[in-house]
């Protein structure tokens, strides 16, 4: 019973807090590497306003908007995705810390 509480409290936490809810839901980017190199696009998250194929007023206004809405969405899914591999890399370290200290306790 005791184990089911704290699981429980765990999972309560896990929704709770902002860079553990990130990396249930993943990254909104794309990360991919090249020759050992690590490279980040936001803009799978999000979409790029086309420019306006008229020159009225109206146009140019909502392409301003679409703009705007684009470049908050960059940053949203930037920050979110810097949050997830925040915790990513937390949760490698801590395994591989929990390995470490439990090969330790086992003896040599």
């Amino acid at each position: 019973m005791k184990s089911l509480i704290v699981a429980t409290a765990i999972t309560i936490g896990a929704f709770s807090s902002g860079a553990a809810a990130s990396s249930i839901f993943g990254a909104k980017g794309e990360f991919s590497t090249f020759l050992s190199r690590l490279e980040y696009d936001p803009s799978s998250a999000c979409s790029k306003p086309s420019k306006p194929y008229s020159s009225d007023q109206y146009a140019f206004d909502s392409y301003k908007r679409g703009i705007s809405t684009y470049v908050s969405c960059l940053e949203d899914a930037a920050n979110s995705d810097i949050r997830y591999a925040t915790e990513v890399v937390k949760e490698g370290y801590d395994e591989a810390m929990e390995e470490l200290t439990s090969e330790i306790k086992r003896g040599y």
